[in-house]
């Protein structure tokens, strides 16, 4: 065996340092994959409510999302169930749409990262039923007939 080369003449310890050299790059690779790869948002369903209303299950579209993501909803976290690697549905209590403004979603990973923010809409409650107050009283009149006074 050649001092200065300690693996020739041995193929066997060759194919093992081998081995264990290429199984960490790919552990390395994917480890570096998994910390860059953050979830985007690209649509929420729906995007906005009415004030006041019931709750509602909030569907959240993207992508790199994994089991353990969670929306946050003004960054706290909703009940969240993982449909796929790019949908996410969440429960929105009625507390957090008590009042009209807007809140911001967006999607938290295990690994820690984040992902972009989408604003949801709030909407305020329409006005009560209109009324109509006169002082004089309306003509008498008949459907289709042409009025006169």
């Amino acid at each position: 065996m050649d001092p200065e080369h300690p693996l020739r003449g041995c193929p066997g310890k060759r194919k093992s340092v081998l081995r264990v050299f290429l199984g960490l790059i790919l552990l390395l690779g994917l480890a570096a994959a998994r910390a860059t790869s953050a979830p985007a948002i690209t649509t929420i369903s729906p995007t906005s409510v009415t004030a006041g209303t019931a709750g509602f299950t909030l569907t959240v579209n993207g992508n790199g999302f994994v089991s353990g993501s969670t929306v946050q909803w003004n960054g706290v976290a909703l009940q969240t169930t993982l449909v796929s690697a790019t949908q996410l549905m969440a429960l929105v209590g009625s507390s957090l749409i008590a009042s009209s403004g807007t809140s911001t979603i967006t999607v938290f990973s295990p690994g820690g990262s984040q992902s972009n923010a989408i604003t949801f809409t709030i909407n305020p409650q329409a006005a009560g039923a209109l009324s109509i107050l006169t002082a004089s009283p309306l003509p008498n009149g008949a459907v289709g007939m042409p009025y006169s006074q």
